[in-house]
């Protein structure tokens, strides 16, 4: 069925402006890390981001599941001169006892969806990124603290990851 040309006029008008907004949204989402990283690190920072599209699975289970044992995970930095210094819990062993949990229950859906080979590919993958991008997400964090102009997106960001503990737990 071919469309009236006024109905066909005003979808390519409307596709246009969607390729126009997609370009637009992009140069925004380029331009707000290349702020927050710097010229040095955001290189690096591009480059995590190309190894995690080309090497993360997009399995959503395994996303899910590895987004729970990031939580119950420990940032590779620790960062008590900050203003909202991550809380270290005193009873540590629920919160492991549950991350080892997670982790088994990933590699086991791992290994039951994908095969032996391809888990141990996958996993590796999933920590080969999560390393990387904790080493970009230090030097994003020295860069917003030590840059005059970004102390309040860096405030901003620490208000938004806050989550209060109870300091007895």
């Amino acid at each position: 069925m071919l469309l009236p040309r006024a109905v066909a006029g005003r979808t390519l008008v409307i596709l246009a402006l969607l390729c126009i907004l997609i370009c637009v949204q992009a140069a925004t989402y380029k331009a707000t890390w290349q702020l927050m990283c710097g010229p040095q690190l955001y290189p690096q920072f591009h480059q995590t981001e190309v190894l995690a599209s080309k090497n993360l699975v997009t399995d959503p289970i395994v996303i899910r599941l590895f987004f729970v044992i990031l939580f119950f995970s420990t940032p590779l930095h620790y960062h008590q001169d900050s203003a909202t210094p991550t809380k270290v819990l005193k009873k540590k062993r629920l919160v492991t006892d549950t991350q080892h949990a997670y982790i088994t229950l990933l590699w086991k859906y791992l290994s039951y969806r994908y095969g032996s080979t391809e888990t141990v590919r996958i996993y590796t993958h999933l920590v080969h990124v999560y390393i990387k991008m904790q080493t970009v997400g230090f030097g994003i964090y020295t860069h917003l603290t030590t840059q005059k102009n970004l102390i309040p997106t860096n405030e901003t960001l620490n208000k938004l990851v806050a989550i209060e503990v109870n300091d007895s737990q």
